[in-house]
């Protein structure tokens, strides 16, 4: 008796696991019993003649997917069809579909939220199979589910939850997909459809099954690619990827042109024969649903996140890739063509770096074995290292016959994917990594779980490593509960039913806050936060991937007081420059916060509960109810004049500013409201203001009638939407309004050019543009002097001309009107528009020296102060003296020249001496001669200097003869007195000196 119970509940197992999407245990009620009684929706009879002429085009398009069922779009709620019973102390819910002729069925729940204890099933109404127990573990984050194909012409969805408890679950059918051909391959269709269909199914005949000879070097990298259905098509392949933790997270690459709704995509993994001729293969391994990450078309890239992780005994493998832009020297495509089994192709030449569609590609010129199909998008392209280097584009290459058509494939290029937002998630710390290994097997072909009971038992491992772990009650590998806590009180505002463990989080007497963004053009820019008084973040969101859409964020917040700030990086808000974007916080049906017009960020605080307000008595909307005070209170919207018999008498007001302005003894009220004030600047240079155009005025400036004739006067490129103006307030302080990248140095900016002027101002176009800007949140009110600036706001777009008038709406002008300032026109801050003193005259702050002459002359003193003073900047002014003296301004006579000798101020002697080369005493260096030379006679001969050459000069040559130094005859200047000198001195004998 026990080896039948074994051997029925091994038959239960196997015929629940056929059809094996990632489920728990159970079985449908009543499974070996007589068939229950249930309500079916009948849809009519495919015309398969029809089908097969609209499949025979598409077939020969690479990216369309393969169809192998019609899409019925339905609303099926549990409330609206099918039939309930009790049983078995449940609450059991059945609806069933078939059709004649019929070959499948498969289910998109748009949603399926089930509390603990509820399950599903799916069962063919021959009950040979059965898919489930699908329960609160299946339940994704969008609280959708696409269910697996189950053949059968009539299948049954049945849901059950034990009477006892209080939620009850919730199951919409969006979607039933009729089959009309098998995406699963029963050997008898094959054997009908092989003259047709080919050798191998339902691709061309010249493909190659994955597991044939051929593949034997691909086997672990067979195990990333997987199917992808969507509705009733096979619709593309991709590949999970493994990423530098080595932690098994199922991110799953395909092409971004296979887009639609991958959370209601099923994806198959192991769909693939056994052998190499076979066109069969299993489709128990499923997951439903996954999470886009990127997508972008400059590679034509989509990265998912599946929403489960494959289980441990699926033997899957996250395939390495290869980032680096590297030349590759062959190339290898894993991928399921038109939905069949898994098919390989093969290119033994380089691929090449090329573009199409806007897109960088790998370029394959022709495959050598095997091509690829419709339903081949997204398949992953290894190079001869095993790594993944992108996935199928699009391309031209098919089946002729039995033989390969020679044309090209395109896949986009994972290093060009990288930059676009893969690396983020692939390499989540930053390590730089670009090049990387599969795992597990290429990451440790030896070491792992080796239990296969483990729920990450790895069949690759040879030594166990001490790793193996069970699923915690969430149903995650190794993990602590900690992915399915929340609240679990049904009672509570943020109750989950998701959730399997309290963690102690429930919210009572919450309230639900729900925030809704339409994305503008722009949606990666846009972010927002939700903060309690104490700053602590309760919710966030964005940035967003998707253009004009709404993004719907809800939260349960406990009674209190909360901050919702909106972000947006480029610093144009989310309207109007870009897209109308707009953000709406609600809660209960009431807006608490709306806008879209704003630059970098912009907040709103709000308070929800009971007992919120102002509970200062002297603000204008004291709430005497109120016990907490919220922050806001005003105290200025009730300011204003309450004397009824003023020119400016406020009705509103409950608050008397002291603004009145009474009515003249003779004229009465003389007052001019809502009035224009033109503003001219020509030739406007780029960041230049133009003159103030002030005016006295009183009450609120509520908005800005504006009219603007506007064109460039020199350069090109600027627009009006570049007008920045300043509004000046009698107290002094001031506003500024527009601006294209130029600000305010000292005004309050209410907002640049995209969140000021309208869209159309934002042209080169030269004409009159007009725009009304709503002020009334800023609280511009006083009375006295007001002014208008106009500034070119763009600091490089040349000179503008502006003439604008501007309607002052909410003011007032009036003759009564009293200026304030200082009326004493010698005071340093005399105010010559001012038409009542305030005490304010002051007279130190212009006073200074006023001689222009003086060293510490003031050219902005208007009164001498005695502190004129001519010493510190005296000197020499002749800029020819040696002594000048650049600083100073008032010459003083002390200029001097330079002397011959370049002394400033000399008197030559430094450089004097003989400066006559012929006599013996010549100085060479000297510049100035001091009559000092000592020149030689002209006469040597003539010793005693008497005119004539005679025996005296003979008997003094005598005397001094055989002298070799010094010598006083040396008449030759040889150093000596020597024979040389008595023939000399003789051929003179008898001559005179001149």
């Amino acid at each position: 008796m026990k080896n039948y119970l074994v051997c029925a509940s091994l038959l239960l197992w196997i015929c629940a696991s056929a059809m094996a999407q990632i489920q728990h245990v159970g079985q449908p009620l009543h499974w070996e019993e007589s068939v229950p009684t249930v309500a079916y929706k009948t849809f009519s009879a495919l015309d398969l003649d029809v089908l097969s002429a609209e499949d025979a085009v598409t077939a020969t398009m690479k990216d369309a997917p393969w169809r192998f069922g019609i899409e019925h779009d339905v609303n099926w709620t549990m409330e609206t069809h099918g039939s309930w019973t009790e049983e078995d102390g449940m609450r059991v819910w059945r609806m069933g579909v078939q059709a004649e002729g019929a070959t499948s069925w498969s289910f998109y729940l748009s949603r399926f939220v089930v509390p603990k204890g509820g399950e599903l099933f799916v069962w063919n109404g021959a009950r040979t199979h059965f898919m489930g127990a699908f329960n609160h573990l299946n339940v994704k984050e969008w609280e959708g589910l696409a269910l697996s194909v189950m053949e059968g012409s009539d299948v049954v969805l049945e849901y059950r939850e034990p009477l006892n408890i209080h939620a009850t679950g919730e199951i919409e059918v969006a979607q039933v997909v009729q089959g009309y051909r098998s995406l699963l391959r029963r050997e008898a269709e094959l054997q009908a459809e092989m003259s047709a269909a080919g050798p191998f199914g339902n691709s061309g005949a010249c493909n190659i099954n994955v597991n044939c000879p051929e593949g034997d070097d691909w086997q672990v990298e067979n195990q990333s690619v997987a199917l992808i259905v969507n509705g009733g098509f096979a619709a593309c392949s991709g590949a999970l990827v493994n990423n530098t933790n080595n932690d098994g997270t199922p991110y799953f690459l395909t092409a971004n042109h296979c887009l639609g709704s991958p959370n209601s995509w099923t994806y198959y993994f192991n769909h693939e024969s056994e052998t190499c001729s076979g066109s069969t293969g299993p489709t128990n391994n499923s997951i439903s649903g996954g999470t886009l990450l990127v997508a972008d078309g400059g590679s034509d890239v989509a990265l998912i996140e599946l929403s489960s992780t494959p289980p441990s005994s699926w033997g899957v493998e996250y395939a390495g890739w290869d980032a680096s832009s590297a030349t590759h020297t062959s190339a290898v495509g894993i991928h399921h063509p038109s939905g069949d089994v898994k098919k390989i192709c093969f290119e033994n030449d380089a691929p090449y770096q090329s573009s199409t569609g806007g897109a960088q590609v790998w370029w394959i010129n022709a495959w050598e074995l095997g091509v690829t199909e419709p339903g081949s998008s997204g398949s992953p392209l290894f190079n001869q290292d095993h790594r993944i280097i992108g996935q199928l584009y699009g391309g031209a290459a098919a089946c002729s016959g039995s033989v390969n058509n020679g044309a090209y494939d395109f896949y986009g290029r994972f290093d060009v994917s990288w930059g676009l937002g893969v690396s983020q998630y692939l390499d989540p710390n930053g390590s730089g990594t670009l090049v990387l290994d599969g795992y597990p097997t290429g990451f440790n072909s030896d070491n792992g779980c080796t239990d296969p009971t483990a729920c990450n038992y790895s069949p690759q491992a040879i030594f166990d490593d001490g790793s193996c772990a069970v699923n915690d009650a969430c149903g995650v590998c190794g993990g602590d509960n900690s992915t399915c806590g929340g609240c679990t009180d049904a009672t509570a505002c943020n109750y989950d039913p998701a959730a399997i463990i309290d963690d102690g989080s429930c919210i009572f007497g919450g309230a639900g806050v729900t925030v809704t963004i339409l994305t503008d053009n722009y949606p990666g820019e846009t972010t927002w936060s939700l903060t309690d008084v104490s700053g602590t973040v309760v919710a966030s969101g964005g940035p967003y991937a998707t253009q004009a859409v709404e993004e719907v964020t809800q939260v349960c917040v406990a009674p209190g007081c909360y901050t919702f700030t909106i972000n947006d990086s480029f610093g144009d808000g989310i309207c109007c420059a870009y897209g109308t974007g707009l953000y709406t916080v609600s809660s209960q049906g009431t807006v608490l916060a709306t806008g879209g017009e704003f630059t970098n960020t912009e907040s709103a605080e709000f308070c929800l509960g009971s007992g919120f307000g102002c509970t200062d008595e002297t603000a204008c909307n004291y709430d005497a109810e109120a016990t907490t005070d919220d922050g806001s209170c005003d105290f200025a919207s009730c300011l204003g004049c309450t004397d009824a018999e003023a020119c400016n008498y406020n009705p509103d007001a409950t608050v008397d500013d002291g603004s009145c302005v009474m009515p003249d003894p003779v004229d009465g009220c003389t007052d001019t409201c809502d009035f224009p004030v033109s503003v001219s600047e020509a030739a406007l240079a780029q960041t230049a203001a133009g003159t103030a155009v002030e005016f006295g005025a009183f009450g609120t400036l509520s908005s800005l009638e504006v009219t603007l004739d506007w064109s460039q006067a020199e350069g090109t490129g600027a627009w009006p939407a570049d007008l920045l103006v300043e509004i000046g307030l009698p107290d002094g302080s001031c506003v500024a309004l527009g601006g294209y990248d130029v600000t305010s140095a000292t005004c309050t900016d209410l907002g640049n050019y995209a969140a000021v002027w309208p869209d159309t101002w934002a042209v080169s176009t030269a004409g009159t543009y007009t725009t009304s800007i709503d002020l009334s949140a800023a609280a511009l009110s006083g009375t006295g002097l007001w002014s208008i600036t106009l500034i070119n706001g763009w600091a490089t777009g040349g000179s503008s001309n502006y003439d604008a008038t501007f309607t002052m709406t909410g003011l007032c002008t009036s003759d009564d009107i009293d200026i304030t300032g200082c009326t004493d026109a010698t005071a340093c801050n005399y105010n010559p528009n001012a038409t009542a003193d305030d005490g304010s005259c002051e007279f130190d702050s212009c006073a200074g020296c006023t001689d222009a002459s003086a060293c510490n002359y003031d050219a902005a003193a208007t009164t001498d102060d005695g502190s004129c003073e001519f010493d510190s900047c005296a000197g020499c002014t002749d800029a020819s003296a040696c002594n000048y003296d650049a600083e100073a301004t008032i010459d003083d006579g002390s200029c001097l020249q330079l002397d011959a000798c370049g002394v400033c101020g000399g008197d030559d002697s430094s450089c004097s001496g003989c400066t006559n080369p012929d006599a013996d005493n010549y100085d060479p260096s000297a510049i100035v001669d001091d009559g000092s030379c000592i020149v030689p006679p002209d006469c040597p001969e003539d010793l005693n200097n008497d005119g004539t050459i005679s025996v005296a000069d003979i008997l003094e040559l005598l005397a001094d003869f055989g002298c070799t130094s010094d010598c006083d005859a040396d008449l030759n200047g040889d150093g000596a007195t020597n024979v040389n000198d008595i023939l000399q001195i003789l051929a003179a004998f008898g001559g005179e000196c001149d």
